[in-house]
């Protein structure tokens, strides 16, 4: 079959939206959620973002971004793989996949991976979508490691605003939604604490309305979540608490707070994404195991 290399822009996000909705079709893609995943990502480099055309079709796709991880290690991270299921077992997954690892190596990545962020369609491949996970355990790609995602059904659930209004109350806490005014203090808690999220607060502010809220004591925040931050709409999270605050039930007032504000925007259900603590979640509002990942790693060798 002959196919040609193509780079991909944003003129091409109707036919790249065509492409992830045939080839992923578990998840509800939009031009919206594939532009801010992929285009507005601040390390977003055109050459790492291509696919394959047959005949002028789009058959498949990836894209890919070079990041440091928690160690400063330099790493190339796939954020997203599709190939037309009219066109598998011909070898497109393959070309795309050993072409970005070869466009990775050049730029002295040392490792090539499934997960990272900020900017992610998910937290890993969903072993649901099989034919991924074969291809790149073929590769030489090797498991590192499950992470799950889980889920609240808000068509069943229910939270009392004002009986954890009194909670935090008689700890000296306010909560409330983030906004222009009180987001800087929000911004640098998270820069303190897990400076790999600062992109948080500009993400939550580009958002109608903003779709962050936080927890103040003596006119400073000491916790915060988010939701349609990362992967799609419809996701809770990330969520943290500043260690000297913890186990004053901050965490799970802002998970509830997060939880009826989707609920009012019409979301039947959440989805907690990248889901650490699961009994924590199980326990605050009945959130279930709902998907499981694979992260895949494959060691690079830059200089080969």
């Amino acid at each position: 079959m002959a196919a040609r290399f193509s780079p991909l822009t944003t003129e091409d996000l109707p036919e790249l939206l065509r492409l992830c909705s045939a080839a992923l079709p578990l998840d509800p893609f939009s031009v919206e959620v594939l532009a801010r995943r992929i285009y507005d990502d601040a390390r977003y480099d055109p050459q790492l973002v291509f696919g394959l055309r047959h005949q002028g079709r789009l058959i498949g796709a990836v894209a890919g971004v070079i990041r440091q991880d928690q160690d400063d290690r330099r790493c190339g991270w796939m954020k997203l793989l599709a190939v037309d299921p009219a066109h598998r077992l011909r070898g497109v997954g393959r070309q795309l996949v050993m072409s970005l690892e070869t466009l990775f190596q050049r730029r002295r990545a040392t490792r090539m991976d499934t997960v990272g962020h900020p900017g992610y369609f998910w937290p890993g491949v969903d072993v649901r979508y099989t034919p991924a996970c074969c291809l790149l355990e073929k590769l030489g790609f090797r498991e590192h490691r499950y992470l799950v995602n889980m889920a609240v059904d808000l068509t069943r659930f229910t939270s009392d605003a004002s009986e954890w209004e009194k909670r935090l109350t008689a700890g000296g806490y306010t909560l409330a939604r983030a906004d222009g005014a009180s987001m800087p203090d929000v911004a640098e808690l998270i820069a303190d604490h897990w400076p790999l999220w600062s992109h948080e607060p500009l993400a939550a502010m580009n958002n109608d309305p903003v779709s962050m809220f936080y927890v103040r004591q003596a006119d400073r925040a000491v916790a915060y979540a988010a939701y349609d931050i990362e992967m799609f709409p419809g996701t809770f999270g990330s969520i943290g608490t500043d260690p000297d605050h913890r186990g004053q039930g901050l965490g799970a007032a802002l998970l509830h707070a997060c939880l009826n504000a989707m609920k009012d925007k019409g979301y039947p259900r959440a989805e907690i994404q990248w889901a650490g603590p699961i009994a924590f979640y199980a326990r605050n509002c009945g959130a279930i195991i709902h998907r499981v990942f694979r992260d895949y790693r494959k060691e690079l060798d830059p200089d080969a």
